[in-house]
């Protein structure tokens, strides 16, 4: 399902940023540092699996995703335009804007009922493996909040949440408030607008197919989610099966200008239709 992959990745890209901001944006902007760890399975091991750098303005914002295995993405965010970009590879992009995201929305109900109607001709054998590969193929998919229990994260207190999907963790959140950062919401203008972005167009895909371990946590965008509300994900710690698979955490926040040439596509790059590409099957 390269399709879902896809989208899985531009999710998790969000997912990462949204525990970034934790400054006021006094100045030119600001730079923000994280590390994010997988744990090993049976031992329990945490051990590095890649980085993030965002780069922030009032209005636009750059992050860039390193993977210890050499693989990068980066993404533009671009609130005025309210549209987002997508590093494909080196030489490609895509933009994601009101129109293209509802050409995703299109072909994800198509899948709904493609993947309904396979359903309807399975055994219950069947129907338990589709369930485990695709969460919310059975069921809608709901999400719940649970507070409880605190703890100091890079010398921010912040107040641990669990999101739980259909009664089953899926992530911990540490949310320091915002007062305890020293910020005020206002000062989240870019950050909200992107998320409003994937909110608006994304919450039905959590919905309608549900997401294990790294992405369900974030795929969900309920309005109800602390991390829209209560303050800043300082520490997120993504769940699968019972078990912890991820941290993504904090490092260091650094005020700075910034080069508005960040936030320009290379001139050597060519944008790819996404529309060609899901009908290609995103090759």
């Amino acid at each position: 399902m390269k399709y879902l992959t896809f989208l899985s990745k531009i999710a998790f890209i969000f997912f990462i940023s949204f525990g970034l901001s934790v400054k006021s944006f006094a100045g030119n902007g600001v730079v923000v540092k994280t590390t994010n760890y997988l744990f090993n399975g049976s031992s329990g091991e945490k051990t590095k699996s890649g980085s993030s750098t965002m780069y922030m303005t009032s209005q636009k914002l750059m992050i860039k995703q390193e993977e210890s295995d050499g693989k990068s993405t980066t993404i533009i965010f671009n609130s005025t335009k309210n549209e987002m970009i997508l590093f494909l590879n080196s030489q490609e992009y895509i933009v994601l804007d009101e129109k293209e995201m509802a050409v995703i929305k299109q072909q994800l109900a198509g899948m709904r009922e493609m993947m309904e109607k396979m359903r309807a001709n399975m055994t219950e054998e069947q129907k338990k493996m589709m369930d485990k590969n695709f969460p919310g193929s059975g069921q809608k998919v709901t999400t719940s909040y649970e507070k409880g229990g605190s703890k100091t994260i890079n010398g921010w207190n912040s107040s641990k949440y669990s999101a739980l999907q259909n009664g089953t963790k899926v992530s911990e959140l540490y949310i320091a408030s915002y007062g305890a950062l020293g910020v005020s919401q206002s000062d989240f203008a870019v950050m909200k607008s992107m998320m409003e972005f994937f909110r608006k167009h994304l919450a039905d895909f959590s919905n309608q197919f549900g997401m294990g371990g790294d992405a369900s946590s974030f795929m969900a965008l309920s309005g109800d989610n602390p991390a829209f509300n209560a303050g800043v994900p300082v520490k997120i710690t993504a769940f699968s099966a019972g078990r912890a698979i991820s941290d993504t955490i904090i490092d260091s926040v650094e005020k700075k200008a910034i080069n508005e040439s960040l936030f320009t596509i290379p001139s050597h790059m060519k944008r790819k239709d996404l529309a060609q590409m899901m009908q290609g099957g995103f090759r």
